[in-house]
């Protein structure tokens, strides 16, 4: 117990110098892409490194408190223009499944099964557990979906910025929520989370953060965003998490899936962000706020980048959450076929 708590310790320390040398380099989004890089390298190296569940989740409730802040009349208003993006996100899944899958199979002669829940643009236990369930090749489609989750919260802000789409500072004029609110909305927050756990919805302390929230603003019984004190470390924290999946793997494992994983990630950005650049003209949406809807990153991940860009993370939210229910509906359908 205690060797986990000093893992897990030693793990976000490292995190947090990875935010901070983020941050004075100038990357993008540093809070969220320095904790992976780092926690991803030394992961890689050998060091023993770890998140535990309830930390996890202390940072999903954070992060969701902080997207339902920005609910406004405004956002409201502008959910007539969801459905189209919806449809285009929908067009985009199933291309990214069918299209890597494809080149899966024809570069590396992937089987058909282990090609499709590879190329799968998320819900990674969904798709782990039906691998599991099948006798699939559980290793090598979790590598390739760890390496498309890392790839995509370093590749999205670079890729906006080197667009030059001129992205908002952190640093956004808005009132802070006192520490006394910012309880009481974390313990409503666990309450809700732990029935959503129960009915098994994804992503269930984010989700039940960004509802607590959401209520709450939009009826104006609370004003104001959490203060940086909490918001930072549960970015920092958020990034470690992701960086952790790369614990215990060996370099020979990752090199053979490196070429696999480059071309599913590489396919998969360019279909989201042909999809993003499509739907921007339609429906006269930001580009760079559709893309990172579009993006086939982690959930979490994707919401948490969200803020940090100070891109409105309640669109990119449900987008999220769209690609989730409909992978869990579209992925048995293809599976089955591939037989």
């Amino acid at each position: 117990m205690r060797s986990d708590f000093v893992i897990e310790f030693k793990t976000i320390m490292a995190g947090a110098l990875g935010a901070i040398v983020a941050f004075y380099v100038g990357l993008p989004a540093p809070f969220l892409v320095g904790p992976t890089i780092v926690i991803t390298l030394i992961s890689l190296l050998g060091v023993a490194t770890k998140v535990d569940i309830p930390l996890r989740n202390l940072c999903f409730i954070f992060i969701g408190i902080s997207m339902g802040s920005g609910a406004t009349p405004d956002i409201i208003a502008s959910l007539i223009q969801w459905p189209i993006s919806f449809l285009g996100l929908a067009v985009c899944i199933i291309i990214i499944m069918l299209g890597g899958a494809h080149l899966l199979r024809k570069l590396f002669q992937y089987r058909k099964k282990t090609a499709l829940l590879a190329s799968t643009p998320g819900h990674l236990s969904f798709v782990l557990a039906l691998s599991e369930d099948t006798g699939g090749e559980t290793q090598k489609i979790a590598l390739v979906q760890s390496m498309r989750v890392l790839a995509l919260i370093i590749l999205v802000p670079v890729f906006l910025q080197f667009l030059d789409m001129d992205l908002p500072s952190l640093n956004v004029v808005q009132n802070i929520m006192g520490y006394q609110t910012t309880i009481i909305l974390g313990l409503l927050a666990v309450a809700l989370g732990y029935v959503f756990k129960k009915i098994r919805l994804p992503a269930a302390y984010l989700i039940s953060g960004m509802v607590i929230s959401t209520l709450l603003h939009v009826t104006n019984l609370v004003d104001g965003n959490l203060s940086q004190w909490v918001l930072v470390p549960s970015f920092v924290i958020m990034g470690s998490l992701v960086g952790t999946r790369f614990s215990g793997v060996k370099w020979e494992t990752i090199k053979n899936s490196m070429g696999p994983g480059a071309v599913n990630i590489l396919f998969a950005f360019i279909i989201a962000a042909l999809g993003a650049y499509l739907v921007a003209q339609i429906t006269g949406l930001p580009f760079a706020q559709i893309l990172l809807s579009f993006a086939p990153g982690g959930v979490e991940a994707m919401i948490a980048m969200s803020i940090l860009l100070n891109i409105d993370p309640t669109f990119v939210a449900a987008h999220h959450l769209i690609r989730l229910f409909f992978l869990a509906t579209i992925v048995p359908f293809l599976f089955n076929r591939k037989d």
